[in-house]
């Protein structure tokens, strides 16, 4: 091999290196045991998207049933769902108020994404009913020219 960081076209701070000691520049990795952990820079911002939209869905399906459970609690004590609300707002201070709309508004947001989770769902079975259904219809279309002795599909058209 040779030395190119000897050459004089190459800065003083040059080294050759192999391919397997660059690795580390690609993200590197860390070995426990006879697992192989890599870290990739380029899929961490999607991680952390990831990271951030489970642990949010998380914490709004627990607000979502806190604020149920304590709902049907006070319900099973007497008191109506306005009074409910009022009763637990007037009893927080401004510090427990800000926390509720946060919180709110995780579980609003965890309500909105099972609603566009069932949507696009049943959106996309729709989807593949309406294909299954034209795909079917489409073979019997073929079988009855086949039947008929049509083969040529410009004249089944004009039949």
């Amino acid at each position: 091999m040779e030395l190119t960081y000897q050459s004089p076209l190459m800065p003083a701070s040059y080294t050759a290196l192999s391919a397997d000691e660059m690795t580390y520049i690609d993200g590197g990795a860390i070995q426990i045991g006879s697992y192989l952990i890599e870290f990739h820079p380029e899929n961490l911002l999607t991680a952390a998207v990831n990271f951030t939209v489970n642990f949010a869905q998380l914490m709004g399906k627990a607000a979502l049933g806190t604020a149920v459970g304590g709902l049907i609690l006070m319900h099973q004590d007497g008191l109506t769902l306005s009074q409910s609300v009022s009763y637990y707002w007037d009893g927080q201070n401004k510090a427990g108020k800000a926390a509720t709309v946060a919180v709110g508004a995780l579980a609003g947001w965890y309500g909105a994404m099972q609603a566009i989770q069932i949507y696009n769902t049943v959106k996309s079975i729709f989807i593949e009913l309406k294909n299954a259904y034209a795909q079917t219809k489409a073979n019997i279309a073929a079988s009855q020219q086949q039947d008929a002795g049509i083969t040529d599909p410009i004249v089944a058209a004009a039949a």
